[in-house]
């Protein structure tokens, strides 16, 4: 079952064409829901070619030196997620293969070789740090579709995931070019859940910082409106509009035609979009927009 934030039932995941869920809670996608996924996201990639976004794809895993300059860790501890692999010594790897999983089927994990990448917990990172120490030619807009990854205290298929997937459009460049393109972005999404009737409202945010009253970027977000989440049902929210001001681009020592550079982000959890879909168009397929339904208007 899914439920709204009253615990009331809004539809049955075992109604819905397509869905599986894995005893870790993940949602598995096939069928007509698969098809339903692959719309919405094709609704994402016609709205970033309205800015002429470039679309290009990353590897799930990041440099830790890179998330470390972001303070990511400091701000996220709580939510990264790592790839590990055991010491290649004999014994090590013998005595992990005598016995690798506990009484609660956890692995029992010896001695691990050093960590130097994560799993991407957003889409855009890879984004600048691939324009590192660049000095670009003019605003540019960036598209990509990435499996995400964080730590959660608690799972629900569809609506919290450990593994999840993001649509984000990226803008890097001149203030200016950065602040319209997210007032554009806004319009164009506030019209569509307008359009469509979908009880989606957009509402200040801030991100949930480690130790959130001593962080100085938590601080920076209640001081100015830099992230306004498109929250559904007033309870889950299903995408965001964010802007870095320049911290993206002094981190990575990003510039733009000689200037400062600023970067804003537009980012889509399709699984939740889907979770959003089905309560508000129900399980019956025939009751689903298709991509021209929804790219109408």
């Amino acid at each position: 079952m899914a439920s709204d934030s009253d615990g009331d039932t809004i539809f049955n995941l075992n109604e819905v064409d397509g869905l599986q869920v894995t005893q870790d809670k993940q949602a598995v996608l096939g069928g007509a829901v698969l098809g339903l996924a692959q719309d919405i996201d094709r609704l994402f990639a016609h709205w970033a070619q309205q800015f002429g976004a470039e679309e290009r794809q990353f590897s799930p895993l990041v440099s830790a030196a890179q998330l470390n300059k972001l303070e990511y860790f400091k701000s996220f501890p709580h939510q990264v997620m790592f790839p590990v692999s055991l010491l290649p010594d004999d014994d090590n790897l013998n005595a992990f293969a005598d016995d690798p999983i506990s009484s609660d089927d956890a692995l029992r994990l010896t001695e691990t070789s050093p960590v130097h990448q994560c799993l991407a917990p957003a889409a855009c990172f890879p984004v600048y740090m691939s324009m590192s120490g660049q000095d670009l030619p003019g605003t540019c807009f960036v598209t990509l579709r990435s499996t995400c990854f964080r730590k959660e205290e608690s799972l629900t298929p569809l609506e919290r995931q450990t593994a999840f997937t993001m649509r984000e459009v990226v803008c890097v460049g001149a203030q200016g070019d950065v602040q319209e393109y997210l007032e554009q972005f806004k319009q164009i999404v506030v019209g569509f859940f307008e359009r469509l009737s979908l009880p989606v409202v957009l509402e200040r945010a801030t991100d949930p910082f480690f130790n959130a009253p001593t962080n100085r970027k938590y601080i920076m977000q209640k001081v100015a409106p830099l992230k306004h989440e498109m929250v559904y049902d007033g309870h889950l929210a299903i995408g965001s509009i964010n802007f870095h001001q320049s911290s993206f681009g002094e981190t990575f020592d990003i510039s733009c035609q000689g200037s400062e550079v600023f970067s804003g982000c537009v980012a889509f959890g399709i699984e939740r979009w889907l979770f959003a879909f089905l309560g508000h168009f129900g399980t019956d397929t025939d009751s689903w927009p298709g991509f021209e339904d929804l790219v109408a208007g």
